[in-house]
């Protein structure tokens, strides 16, 4: 098994990053800092979780720091990679409908990704642009790229007449990321299996779209990290993340027309 994440087109993103001074970042919140949601430049490289309470989750930040041309900002759409140290993904990352951890009757998914952010609770460091008026959804796919990896590929949009700039070189927040401890150990729900594998998440792209005429930006590129692991990622290696096939975005935001 190959033990090195490798970020598909990560130099050429690397270098048009640094020339507009854009770039994503990543990280896992404290749980014993204040504000808990607070920007992935002061989050956390690696969580590590003992697996033995069905209580509790973990959260992931995703922000931006954007470049200059975004007057009109309508949407976002994000790609998250994941990827397992073991030969197949794990019952712990299966999250799609049916999945161990997914939806399941009544059953919520242990997953949960979304943009919003209250501004009385949730700000820290980052500009909260999206606020609590982003709506949308995610699609994950687990076994996409390699049967140790998943994808999760979100968008959220506001109105056409909430739309408005963002500051080129500020950061911003994008989506907020939670795993729940459910399925660790034997209780109400089944046990899910690969809580203690190491695995590695990668904020890979962000794509900020606007009106027709006005221009579309993507940013692919680290800001400072991009890639956080769990529990201590099992010899994977960050910075890094699973390959980016951008011809897919259409087929995710198809999603939520």
């Amino acid at each position: 098994m190959n033990k090195t994440l490798l970020l598909a087109g990560v130099v050429l993103a690397l270098t048009a990053s640094l020339a507009s001074a854009a770039g994503l970042d990543l990280g896992w919140t404290d749980p014993l800092a204040a504000p808990a949601n607070t920007c992935p430049s002061v989050g956390l490289a690696n969580r590590t979780f003992a697996c033995a309470s069905n209580v509790g989750a973990d959260v992931l930040i995703g922000s931006a720091v954007v470049p200059s041309g975004l007057t009109m900002v309508t949407s976002e759409e994000t790609t998250v990679d994941l990827q397992e140290a073991a030969t197949a993904l794990s019952s712990w990352w299966h999250f799609e409908s049916g999945g161990c951890r997914g939806q399941i009757g009544a059953t919520s998914s242990s997953l949960s990704f979304t943009a919003t952010f209250d501004p009385a609770n949730d700000d820290g460091i980052s500009n909260n642009y999206w606020a609590t008026n982003a709506s949308g959804g995610i699609n994950y796919q687990p076994g996409f790229g390699g049967a140790n990896r998943a994808r999760i590929g979100g968008v959220f949009a506001v109105p056409g007449t909430s739309a408005g700039p963002m500051t080129a070189g500020s950061e911003y927040y994008m989506f907020r990321m939670s795993l729940d401890h459910r399925h660790a150990v034997a209780g109400t729900l089944p046990v899910c299996a690969g809580c203690q594998d190491g695995a590695a998440i990668a904020f890979n792209v962000l794509k900020l779209t606007q009106p027709p005429g006005v221009g579309d930006i993507t940013i692919t590129g680290p800001a400072g990290r991009q890639c956080v692991t769990w529990q201590g990622g099992g010899g994977l290696v960050c910075p890094g993340a699973t390959p980016t096939h951008r011809a897919t975005w259409g087929q995710v935001k198809s999603l939520y027309r």
